[in-house]
């Protein structure tokens, strides 16, 4: 399948007109739905990584796009502009990288040898 080159401005304004008013949940639900969504996609990185099934990998791309579609329900709940926020979040993880390397670059690098 091609990218679309949606951004996610538009991801967010077509998942909300999917379900409409009558598909869409109440805030509190479209949250713990979301979090319903993170723990099937943990379900499937432990059958992945730990109980070594193979055909768990392809249930884990489903989930994460199902955790996509929960988050932008949930933004469009609460009025929250994804693409705005996350530009905002990607700014200030610019500005701290520096600091992050120098604290955890080589522990995540030794780690990464023995877990991944």
């Amino acid at each position: 399948m091609e990218p679309t080159g949606k951004t996610l401005r538009q991801r967010q304004d077509e998942a909300a007109g999917m379900l409409g008013d009558s598909l869409n949940h109440p805030r509190l639900c479209a949250t713990l739905g979301l979090v319903e969504e993170m723990g099937e996609l943990v379900k499937e990185v432990m059958e992945f990584e730990i109980y070594r099934q193979s055909e768990a990998r392809p249930k884990m791309e489903d989930e994460v796009a199902d955790i996509l579609f929960s988050l932008l329900e949930v933004c469009s709940a609460y009025g929250i502009d994804l693409e705005t926020a996350y530009d905002r979040k990607l700014a200030k993880i610019r500005s701290k990288l520096p600091q992050w390397q120098e604290k955890y670059s080589a522990n995540l690098k030794e780690m990464k040898k023995k877990l991944d």
